[in-house]
């Protein structure tokens, strides 16, 4: 019987959680750039077939800038990214020498 390691585990657990945490960021520059726009502007939170949705990030990145020049909630998404990406990668290499 294989074992399954618990630290391969607990490392894909924070990068979900991460990422988790980075969804909700994402909303959160949302809300914070729809308060700015007029009823008919505001960006969806949701898919949408009303807004092209391959400029969403661009739009909400651009927008949140604008109007928060001093706003850390894109930084703080962007490090969340990161941190996702490289759990998941240290994950799958401990994995990889794991199964070898």
């Amino acid at each position: 019987m294989i074992t399954f390691p618990v630290d391969v585990a607990v490392i894909v657990a924070l990068g979900t959680t991460s990422t988790i945490v980075s969804g909700l960021v994402f909303y959160a520059m949302i809300g914070h750039v729809n308060r700015h726009l007029p009823e008919d502007k505001q960006i969806p939170y949701f898919f949408s077939f009303s807004y092209p949705n391959l400029s969403k990030g661009g739009t909400i990145r651009r927008e949140y800038r604008r109007l928060y020049p001093t706003g850390n909630l894109y930084r703080v998404y962007i490090v969340l990214n990161v941190l996702s990406f490289i759990f998941m990668v240290v994950a799958a290499m401990r994995l990889s020498h794991f199964l070898q």
